[in-house]
């Protein structure tokens, strides 16, 4: 007899949790949340802007179209630039 009213009253308390609001972890809210995420996309995009212009230097490419192309597409254009090899000119600059 007693399991059985342990069971309800388990049963109570979880019934009512329905209507709780639980505590939930401290947020800055979405907006804030997104602007930081922004901030931390356009600073990659940025660094990568610079190494792909002092790679792209050093090869004798352009560098100001690499920077564009760099901040653009980020890693890819890191990538790209590379494995691209040398034109065999000065390097500019």
């Amino acid at each position: 007899m007693r399991a059985r009213g342990g069971r309800r009253r388990a049963a109570i308390a979880t019934a009512g949790l329905g209507r709780l609001r639980l505590a939930r972890p401290f947020t800055l809210g979405g907006t804030v949340e997104l602007l930081v995420l922004y901030l931390i996309s356009f600073v990659v995009s940025a660094v990568c802007a610079y190494c792909c212009a002092k790679l792209a230097l050093g090869k004798g490419r352009n560098p100001a179209a690499w920077g564009v192309l760099g901040f653009l597409f980020s890693i890819v254009a890191l990538i790209v630039i590379a494995l691209l090899p040398s034109t065999g000119r000065e390097p500019i600059g």
